[in-house]
């Protein structure tokens, strides 16, 4: 648990401009985001940065998945 509170910390000193610019594309690459439980951290780190347009288009690939849990983690963080 310890690493993940860093890396989250870590992530909000990073300039905004560059967080906009690389994170998105870096989690498509790097996270597997048919996996409920990083695609719920993704979330989770979206709503800590501020949400955005990158946290809508998240929500609403979890909203078309044909799996149920990504839909629901979707549905949660909607809200």
């Amino acid at each position: 648990m310890g690493n993940i509170l860093l890396g989250r910390s870590t992530l909000k000193e990073i300039p905004e401009s560059v967080r906009l610019t690389n994170l998105e594309e870096t989690a498509n690459r790097v996270l597997d985001l048919e996996d409920e439980w990083e695609f719920r951290q993704l979330l989770w780190v979206y709503d800590e940065l501020g949400r955005g347009e990158a946290f809508d288009r998240l929500i609403l690939r979890g909203l078309a998945s044909p799996d149920p849990e990504l839909r629901s983690a979707a549905r949660d963080w909607a809200t």
